[in-house]
């Protein structure tokens, strides 16, 4: 059951009751939302106030645009068919998360903070985000040697109980997800497109309590380059270090997230630098990147 400033949120921030095909105003972003919800809390309102009082006072009050009033009304308005596509989900054991709410993901909050999505999709015990965990990235096409070194890294991690972060892409992603499940640790999965189809796929390891799946987009969504990009910043926010197993040069996304990790200094940042190491894993330790010649270093 959701308390009307969650309803609220997603209402505004989410695609659940949402027709492209025939509504004015898009949902919100992440950036302007969290303009809106600075002035509600300047003004020292809740945004549950839009389910108590009229929109056009409540615009008055933090002198919005007409334009922007409007929209919160028509988001706002979709209320009773979003909480029917909430329950559908809830049915299938796809749950919402908002920031409003204290299961939300805190690493995640601390360190992305206006940045952080309102809301998150999840499906899997959102506890295993409370664990320690390390983030292990890298290209979709990989050599046998880095996937034979992520498979040393997953399994060293899982033996230590830190939960392995990372995108549900093939590749380098794929083998940490799955050794660390061979080892008997815990895998968190921010998916970038079809969180519903990753979560029945890996409905065993998620039953098993072994698996999240999260996502900041719809769950049927599909795959989109913005989406993968900002799934990356997710990782690194949620994590108290990562690993870049490999990476392009600088035209891959590996290289791209990496680079705003660092940027952003989301969590400290290890980059695979053994005699095997990419041009990008390179330029990424140019760029402020802590050298990772063997595993027992990070461990």
């Amino acid at each position: 059951m959701f308390t009307k400033e969650n309803l609220a949120i997603i209402a505004l921030c989410s695609q659940l009751g949402y027709d492209s095909d025939h509504e004015t105003f898009k949902p919100y972003t992440t950036k302007g939302f969290f303009k809106l919800y600075l002035k509600f809390k300047n003004a020292g309102l809740g945004m549950d106030i839009l389910y108590k009082e009229s929109i056009q006072s409540v615009a008055e009050t933090l002198s919005l645009s007409s334009d922007e009033c409007l929209k919160i009304e028509l988001l706002i308005n979709r209320t009773k068919k979003l909480e029917s596509d909430l329950d559908r989900f809830v049915d299938r054991r796809v749950f919402v998360v908002t920031m409003n709410d204290p299961q939300y993901p805190i690493k995640l909050l601390k360190s992305m903070k206006q940045d952080a999505p309102p809301l998150l999709y999840y499906c899997g015990d959102l506890e295993i985000l409370n664990s320690k965990t390390t983030g292990v990235v890298g290209s979709r096409v990989a050599t046998l040697q880095e996937l034979h070194f992520t498979k040393k890294l997953a399994s060293a991690l899982a033996e230590k109980d830190i939960a392995v972060v990372s995108g549900g892409a093939r590749g380098i992603d794929t083998q940490a997800k799955e050794s660390a499940l061979e080892a008997g640790g815990k895998i968190v999965t921010y998916v970038s497109d079809s969180m519903m189809n990753y979560s029945v796929y890996n409905a065993r390891h998620i039953a098993n309590g072994k698996l999240i799946a999260l996502s900041s987009i719809h769950p049927n969504s599909k795959f989109t380059g913005y989406a993968a990009m900002e799934r990356n910043q997710f990782i690194y926010g949620s994590c108290e270090n990562a690993v870049v197993v490999s990476s392009s040069d600088e035209t891959g996304g590996s290289f791209k997230g990496a680079s705003i990790c660092l940027k952003q200094n989301l969590c400290k940042l290890y980059v695979k630098d053994d005699g095997y190491a990419t041009v990008g894993n390179k330029k990424l330790i140019q760029l402020g990147g802590t050298p990772l010649t063997s595993i027992g270093e990070l461990l």
